[in-house]
């Protein structure tokens, strides 16, 4: 079960973190909420304070702690069918007989409450319906609207019952954050405002049902209710659409009710493993199917049970998988050990591998499409020109950085941060690039935007393009609509409701969403801000750091997929005569130039000499400060030494693992594993330097 995206253990998380947390994830989606006690009485004038304010939702837990949120309807514009459960007519019994006959739209939330009732959540009408039940009166379903609430998902009782999505719903906060959730559908407005949809009029029977029909119908249906409560997996959608459209022939002949069809059949459903979602969907189909076809007259010696073979529903194949085209059930797949398989999903090794997705790169070994990267650098470090340099080469058709294919593709880049800065870096790139800003596919948003609110014009976008191959957002701070940055649950809940969605647009795009780092992160610690529940909403977290102009773009913290060499760029400091201020003079801009393999393989030895040389320094000098070890290594200029490089390289050993050095206090000093490092160092360098006093010797005259 979904349970807003935290698990559910009372033992270990009391009612106040649950609560607490769920009320400020409803209220960054944007819907209203409020506090209830126990009872489910709000605990302030709710109808005037509901808010999705941080401040005041803080003010209110801590003031009520147990509290349970609950959500303002009106404010949501949501209308909600309360199916209760606790006492009187089963209303969730009752309306599944109305969805097997009427259907329901998807998309729609449904949450299981703390009683074992059902809340299905609907999109209101624009003049909003109120909590009015109408036709629907006296079956234990209740409808709350305008002027109502209900306690949200994710609340939870001190005795540990819980409201919570069921199994196959979405859940509410992605739902109503995406604008995915459907309207109320027509057939329950009628009966809400009392005027019942006349069911579609079927043939009178060839003559009035007597005992002997009723008799045969229900033996029939038991019949029938058996077959599907004995269904194998694969098998239960088409035995239950047998059923049902039996069921509706003999409904439309008058020889029983649909009522005592659909409870006996869905009962069956539920038996044999079907989803609710999925079992209301397969009896409408086949029932109002059997309605266009009234049975005929019985004969004298007919046999009490039916005998039709629908016709065959449409199916899909892929990779040996055959899915029913209407549900999604899993008809037939290859064949294992045992050829079948169970209830519980249980695989055999080769149904397991069957299953397997090959990777699908966008930059090759680094970037999938269809996954997010958070891209997360201090300030100045150049994630800015790194990001329009990969733009640059796929959206002109693709190429290599680093020795690394890139896929080329359409581009969007979301410039909401600094869109000036971008339009300056990217009229320098067009000229030292060479490409044609005309032509290069790399299209741009130059403000911010609640994303959520923009899925479909995005969409709209993306279908127009040809599809986006990359999604560059230039910030993740510029684009977050909530109150505060440093809130792990709210940018947690961005993370996952909205940057998310965006890898869902057409085309499957690599997304890659620039961010800030934690504050006073150190270079060794590039994590982005919203901490733990931010970084396990994406599938890794690229980096970038500068070192004199060099920027070194690898992975912290998490990263699904093998490992890989860091990517290299060089900050270049450039003009060109397009780019001028109002007086005509060049403005001067920084682009990021890709380093080819050979140019990295040697900067990277570069720094492996300069780590080697202070491994050294450090194990002959225990005492010397980063000042003395820079003057020891001769980086200086003139008098003054470059501690900052020594500073960084002993950064970089304290972040292997194990560390090389650590720092007591003030004073860096090799670790155990430094000093065997830079022993080995030593014996390796002077072997190197014997044999090459050898091989000087073989050429010296005698």
């Amino acid at each position: 079960m979904t349970f807003l995206g935290i698990p559910f253990d009372p033992a270990e998380h009391p009612p106040r973190l649950h609560n607490d947390v769920a009320a400020h994830e409803l209220a960054a989606a944007g819907l209203h909420v409020h506090p209830c006690d126990a009872t489910k009485r709000p605990l302030t004038k709710w109808s005037e304070s509901s808010s999705i304010d941080a401040a005041r939702i803080d003010d209110w837990w801590t003031r009520w702690p147990d509290a349970l949120p609950a959500i303002d309807l009106a404010s949501a514009g949501l209308l909600v069918i309360d199916a209760d459960r606790h006492g009187g007519p089963d209303g969730v019994a009752a309306f599944d007989q109305l969805v097997a006959v009427h259907g329901l739209p998807d998309g729609a939330p449904v949450i299981e409450t703390a009683r074992g009732g059902l809340h299905y959540i609907f999109r209101n009408l624009p003049d909003q319906l109120g909590n009015r039940e109408g036709g629907l009166a006296g079956r234990g379903i209740n409808v709350r609207g305008a002027g109502g609430y209900i306690i949200a998902p994710g609340s939870i009782l001190p005795d540990g019952r819980c409201w919570r999505e069921a199994d196959g719903s979405p859940t509410l906060v992605e739902a109503y954050s995406s604008g995915t959730i459907p309207e109320v559908p027509a057939w329950i407005v009628a009966l809400i405002r009392d005027k019942p949809a006349r069911p579609e009029p079927s043939p009178s029977p060839s003559r009035p049902p007597g005992s002997r029909e009723e008799a045969y119908a229900r033996a029939a249906i038991d019949d029938e209710a058996a077959k599907v409560a004995g269904a194998a997996e694969g098998g239960r959608n088409n035995t239950l659409n047998a059923a049902a459209f039996a069921a509706g022939q003999m409904v439309a002949a008058g020889w029983i009710s649909r009522e005592e069809c659909a409870s006996v059949l869905l009962a069956a459903a539920a038996t044999c493993g079907l989803s609710r979602g999925e079992a209301m969907a397969t009896f409408g189909s086949g029932f109002n199917a059997g309605l266009k076809q009234p049975r005929g007259a019985l004969e004298d010696r007919e046999p009490p049970a039916i005998m039709y073979d629908p016709k065959p529903r449409a199916t899909i194949v892929e990779n040996g998988v055959v899915a029913d085209a209407e549900t999604g059930e899993i008809l037939r797949q290859p064949a294992g050990e045992s050829g079948r398989i169970g209830r519980l999903g249980i695989l055999t090794s080769a149904q397991f591998v069957a299953g397997f997705t090959p990777p699908d790169y966008f930059l090759d070994g680094v970037c999938q499409r269809g996954f997010l990267y958070s891209l997360t650098a201090a300030t100045g470090a150049g994630k800015t020109a790194v990001a329009l340099t990969i733009a640059a080469t796929a959206g002109g058709g693709g190429g290599t950085l680093g020795g690394r294919e890139v896929m080329g593709g359409k581009v969007l880049f979301l410039a909401g941060e600094n869109p000036d800065d971008a339009r300056m870096r990217w009229i320098a790139m067009a000229h030292h690039f060479d490409f044609d800003i005309a032509t290069i596919g790399v299209r741009f948003r130059p403000t911010a935007f609640d994303i959520s609110k923009s899925l479909p014009d995005l969409r709209a976008e993306a279908e127009a393009a040809g599809e986006f191959s990359l999604i560059i957002c230039d910030t993740s701070a510029a684009f977050f609509q909530g109150d505060d940055e440093n809130s792990n649950t709210q940018l947690g809940a961005y993370a996952r409701t909205q940057l998310r969605k965006l890898t869902e647009l057409p085309g499957r795009p690599c997304v890659i969403v620039l961010c800030h780092p934690t504050k006073n992160a150190s270079a060794d610690n590039l994590l982005p801000r919203g901490g733990g529940a931010f970084l396990a909403e994406v599938d890794g977290n690229l980096t970038a750091s500068n070192t004199s102009g060099i920027v070194t773009m690898h992975w912290q913290g998490k990263f699904r997929g093998p490992d890989f060499e860091p990517l290299r760029f060089a900050l270049e400091k450039v003009s060109t005569p397009s780019l001028v201020d109002s007086r005509g003079r060049e403005i001067p801009s920084v682009i990021a130039r890709p380093l080819d393999m050979r140019e990295a393989g040697a900067l990277a030895a570069d720094e492996r000499r300069e780590e080697d040389i202070l491994l050294e320094l450090m194990l002959d000098h225990e005492a010397a400060s980063i000042a003395e070890l820079a003057r020891l290594a001769g980086w200086t200029t003139g008098d003054t030494p470059h501690k900052s490089k020594v500073a960084r390289i002993l950064q970089s050993f304290a972040a292997e693992r194990p560390p090389l050095a650590k720092k007591i206090r003030a004073h860096w000093t090799l670790t155990g594993n430094g000093q065997e490092e830079a022993a080995r160092v030593r014996d390796e360098r002077r072997k190197a330097e014997q044999t090459a006093a050898r091989f000087s010797r073989l050429g010296e005259p005698e």
